[in-house]
C-alpha cells in the first residue's frame, strides 16, 4: 500500500502509511495525517485516521473513518 507525497490534488497534507495485522481478519492498511480543520472560525490540528479491511471473499474494502480535535 502506497501513498503518494501529495494526496492526489486534494490538498491534504501526506499521510502515514501502515500495514497492521488485525486478529481474526488480518493484514489491513491503515492511513494516518494531521490536518487543519475550521471550528468555529479557528483553524485546529485534528488527527484523521482511515483503516481499510479487506471484505472477505470479495473485492471491496470496509473504511473506518476516524478523528479528533
Amino acid at each position: 500500500m502506497q501513498l503518494g507525497t501529495e494526496a492526489e490534488g486534494s490538498g491534504l497534507p501526506p499521510g502515514e502509511v501502515e500495514l497492521v495485522e488485525l486478529p481474526g481478519v488480518g493484514g489491513a492498511g491503515r492511513i494516518t495525517r494531521i490536518e487543519e480543520v475550521d471550528y468555529q472560525g479557528r483553524r485546529v490540528p485534528t488527527a484523521v485516521r482511515h483503516t481499510l479491511i479487506p471484505v472477505p471473499h470479495s473485492r471491496d474494502y470496509l473504511v473506518l473513518a476516524g478523528s479528533t480535535r
